[in-house]
């Protein structure tokens, strides 16, 4: 029986194929055989309209797993909305889960990679949130609820309240045998990518913080998997900045090797 390949990164990159679906839109899975593949784009299910762009991709731990928020146009809003999380195996049916309907605005990867969590919400006014644990071999909805998290809700609920606060640390990355660098080295060997923008729904708000992102840096210097705590409204500009992120190769002994670290993304307002 064969094997299927492991997940080794995402990186954002224009398709010369798919010319409207690019730069910070376009996703792309590199798998640990060499393949590069295009994360594909869905259509929203009731105006039919293709996605816009794709946010807080995360793989699991074992490699076997990645999962992207899907972006598209809504009638009302000045700026897109995720409405799908997106769950790619390699040789396995894509998963796609809109839940209630409502945006996507946070999601995690559970029991290993087996199960998904995410938090719906409405952009605008006082509504009660949705959340929903999915089992992604079979995409069947294992549990479900219905108001904020207490003690009264499951743990898995919990865990959005939790890493909402701009305290909470990321869950650690660097495994044994792994290469941790640095964060004053990976800021010397950075040669390029985007800044991240400030987000309006943040500004109006009033939200300031530091967004900690944890990060894989391959051989070749690009950003693979990551993971991020802080501030919920900061942290997809924070990771979408990230990801268009280019490095020096990092050298050890002679040869260029793949790298962890965590770096600070901080946002501040100006008054």
């Amino acid at each position: 029986m064969p094997i299927s390949p492991l997940i080794a990164g995402v990186y954002r990159a224009c398709d010369a194929e798919h010319n409207e679906y690019c730069e910070h839109n376009a996703l792309h899975i590199l798998l640990n055989n060499g393949e590069d593949l295009l994360a594909p784009a869905s259509k929203d299910r009731i105006s039919g309209e293709g996605q816009v762009g794709v946010e807080s991709p995360l793989i699991s731990e074992d490699r076997r797993v990645v999962g992207w928020l899907a972006e598209y146009d809504e009638c009302c809003q000045s700026y897109p909305i995720s409405l799908e999380l997106v769950v790619y195996r390699p040789g396995k049916p894509l998963r796609e889960f809109t839940g209630d309907g409502r945006g996507i605005f946070e999601w995690h990867l559970l029991d290993e990679g087996m199960q998904a969590a995410f938090y719906q919400d409405f952009t605008h006014g006082n509504s009660v949130p949705h959340y929903e644990l999915r089992d992604i071999e079979t995409g069947k909805l294992i549990d479900q609820w219905d108001g904020d998290g207490d003690r009264k809700s499951p743990a898995w609920v919990n865990l959005f309240a939790a890493s909402n606060s701009a305290t909470t640390p990321a869950p650690p990355l660097v495994l044994p045998g792994q290469i941790e660098a640095s964060a004053e080295l990976v800021a010397r060997n950075r040669i390029g990518g985007a800044e991240p923008e400030y987000p309006v729904e943040a500004k109006k708000a009033g939200i300031q913080g530091t967004v900690v992102v944890h990060v894989s840096i391959s051989e070749s210097g690009r950003v693979g998997s990551l993971y991020a705590s802080g501030p919920r409204l900061l942290r997809m500009a924070a990771m979408n900045a990230v990801l268009t992120w280019t490095y020096k190769p990092f050298m050890l002994n002679g040869r260029p090797v793949k790298v962890w670290t965590q770096i600070n993304v901080v946002f501040k307002l100006n008054h």
